[in-house]
């Protein structure tokens, strides 16, 4: 079995965080990500992602209290020598963040029932096509949708 595991620090004032793993196991390989938030350095609780059928785990977490997210890598093969390469990537939005390109969301207001979901379109204008790139649109209610690209 191998495992890793990552402390992403979330800054203060974070809107919303999202952490990437992106798996190449071998087909005997069973993978998986615990994660969980962390406070004073004390580990809150503890949530169990699995990857989907690329092999990507994506944590989206709105309006983080922790001071870190615990994220740890857990791959296990048919034997001890395996070894899963992976990537790992956190990405926080602040007000801070520093702004490249333009995002529009259509249509800007849509009529919306509690509880059913709504079609909505993205486009993306002035991003680099080979750099990640990130998004957190925020309803009126607080809540939100953190938008990726790449």
């Amino acid at each position: 079995m191998q495992q890793i595991a990552y402390d992403a620090e979330v800054p203060s004032g974070t809107k919303a965080s999202q952490i990437t793993v992106r798996f190449d196991a071998a087909a005997d390989t069973i993978t998986g990500v615990l994660w969980g938030n962390k406070v004073g350095g004390v580990l809150q609780d503890v949530h169990v992602a699995v990857p989907d059928s690329d092999g990507v785990v994506t944590i989206t977490v709105p309006h983080p209290t922790a001071d870190a997210l615990f994220v740890s890598l857990v791959a296990m093969g048919s034997d001890e020598e395996t070894v899963t390469p992976y990537t790992y990537q956190a990405h926080h939005i602040t007000a801070d963040s520093p702004v490249t390109g333009e995002v529009t969301v259509t249509p800007d207001r849509a009529r919306v029932t509690p509880g059913v979901p709504t079609d909505l379109s993205a486009t993306w204008s002035g991003v680099p096509a080979d750099t990640r790139s990130g998004a957190w649109i925020e309803y009126g209610n607080g809540a939100g949708t953190f938008l990726t690209l790449n």
